[in-house]
């Protein structure tokens, strides 16, 4: 399956399938270099597979590549980080027709794609993504950030890669709990735009007991490439998130205080994300918009993806300071997503930070 990304700046291919690795020969021509930046996790499990690809294209291209091997986790996308990646990329003498290929989850796409946008003010870059969550998410759309003490992806850009691949067998060794946190963000595009696709997806969660029969091969590639597609749509009418774009933040505001008042220690994105989603439903229907049935259901499947209990020294009231740096503010006005019914949310600016914590507070 191949989506096109189209922007005004850029138009890019998302080829979505199995046994698809192949295609790096064809989407890296013309390069002379190319960092590999990866975790410790995926190169430990994939990096005999990819480096065999790599090493044919240095055969029959001449390509030459090194890896760069950084420790997993949130805390990986950070200043310090970015430094190293500019030190490999000026010691291997690297410009600006090289690539960087952020193979990985979203933390690795995030700070590989920082890096080249701003190293050389640019230089191309593939994104690899390894996770669901960063195939039907963070390597879609050009954000491309690290972390701030104080809020994470403060410090970031808008930067295409030159392709997305995305080869699901990577997803076969994935954790359920990595699994469900992708899923997170699939229910997400479901709510926004979709009410056909929101049972669909739901369907598929109630008919597999297993995560092995999760990853059946149809249904896989229909999940991700919806997704994909709801993104594309939304990212091709306002590229730099100043309007439409803020809807694929449902549940984010909420999420992201989360992550931040936990030190992006105890919840996985997706699984912040989760709460988020439900904290936004429970305020939409608090504010009579959202209906009951339509609150229950966007409830019962997230359940399914078996989100993490609040911590126990959770303080709703401390939200307050992390929807102050949220970088959708524009002055004292945080826009809140809030979903109307099951396939179709709104942008709502004038939500009182009280009536948000409030819920939380249910």
């Amino acid at each position: 399956m191949e989506i096109n990304v189209k922007t005004p700046e850029k138009t890019y291919p998302i080829k979505i399938g199995f046994d698809n690795l192949y295609l790096l020969e064809e989407l890296l021509e013309g390069a002379s270099k190319a960092i590999i930046v990866t975790d410790e996790n995926v190169y430990g499990l994939y990096y005999k597979k990819v480096e065999e690809i790599f090493y044919k294209i240095k055969e029959k291209k001449g390509l030459e590549f090194r890896w760069k091997v950084l420790t997993g986790g949130e805390e990986t996308k950070n200043l310090k980080n970015a430094s190293e990646l500019y030190d490999e990329a000026c010691d291997f003498q690297m410009d600006r027709d090289s690539f960087f290929v952020a193979f990985g989850g979203g933390v690795i796409g995030d700070l590989c794609g920082f890096v080249a946008s701003t190293y050389m003010r640019g230089t191309r870059f593939l994104q690899l993504p390894t996770t669901l969550l960063a195939q039907v998410d963070s390597s879609v759309g050009g954000k491309v950030a690290i972390n701030h003490p104080m809020q994470k992806n403060l410090i970031g850009s808008f930067y295409h890669p030159e392709a997305v691949l995305m080869d699901l067998n990577f997803l076969l060794t994935l954790p359920e709990r990595e699994f469900n946190a992708g899923l997170a963000e699939v229910v997400k595009s479901a709510i926004l735009r979709d009410r056909d696709y929101f049972y669909f997806v739901k369907d598929y969660l109630d008919k597999f007991s297993s995560l092995e029969s999760k990853k059946s091969k149809q249904d896989l590639v229909k999940i991700i490439g919806r997704a994909c597609e709801i993104k594309a749509e939304i990212v091709k009418q306002d590229e730099k998130d100043h309007g439409i774009r803020q809807l694929l933040n449902l549940g984010h505001t909420f999420g992201h205080a989360l992550e931040g008042m936990t030190g992006y220690s105890y919840f996985k994105h997706g699984e912040a994300v989760m709460w988020g989603i439900i904290f936004a439903s429970r305020l939409s229907f608090e504010q009579g918009i959202l209906s009951e049935n339509d609150k229950n259901e966007i409830y019962e499947i997230i359940n399914e993806l078996n989100p993490p209990p609040l911590p126990e020294k959770f303080v709703p009231q401390d939200m307050e300071r992390y929807f102050a740096t949220d970088k959708k503010r524009r002055g004292s006005v945080i826009p809140f997503i809030l979903p109307l019914e099951i396939g179709k949310a709104e942008i709502f600016k004038e939500i009182a930070i009280s009536d948000a914590i409030s819920v939380v507070d249910d």
